[in-house]
């Protein structure tokens, strides 16, 4: 009788929650790639107290394959901050955290130099096809955005820059 290559399924956390892994051993670019963490936040292998969480970097391998369920967490949300992600034609910026009290154009005016937009251009943010008002004391807070909320960088005297 042969015998089967079988391989089991391995299961992990990122940030709360369960991924399924067919592999031993999974990279800290693997684990952001699957748990869509985005690079600007650092990657931690949960480690029971009294110990630190390990840092995890994009070529650092851990094995799945000990006892229990690895558990993978980013960089600690701040309590006064508030994660989003924009969307642009030149990119995502995906789970990033900001300070609630960032206004809107300031998150604008981030959005523009990190994808090398025109400085000069007249920018909107949209959610779900609905302009957020631009007030230069409008904050993140005030506009009543939520953590995971996707904005949408539009350029108006252009078109949409999605």
């Amino acid at each position: 009788m042969k015998k089967e290559n079988f391989t089991p399924v391995l299961q992990l956390t990122i940030n709360g929650r369960k991924f399924d892994w067919h592999e031993e051993y999974i990279t800290g670019k693997q684990v952001k790639e699957l748990g869509h963490t985005g690079d600007e936040h650092p990657l931690f292998l949960v480690i029971e107290a009294p110990w630190e969480n390990e840092l995890i970097l994009d070529t650092t391998k851990v094995n799945l394959a000990r006892p229990g369920i690895e558990a993978f967490i980013s960089k600690a949300k701040h309590p006064d901050s508030i994660i989003l992600t924009i969307e642009t034609v030149k990119g995502k910026w995906e789970n990033v955290a900001f300070s609630k009290t960032t206004t809107v154009q300031e998150l604008i005016n981030k959005t523009v130099i990190k994808f090398g937009f025109e400085p000069d251009g007249n920018y909107k943010l949209k959610i779900k096809g609905q302009e957020i008002p631009l007030d230069v004391h409008l904050t993140l807070e005030g506009a009543h955005l939520k953590d995971h909320t996707v904005l949408v960088l539009t350029d108006i005297g252009k078109g949409a820059a999605v």
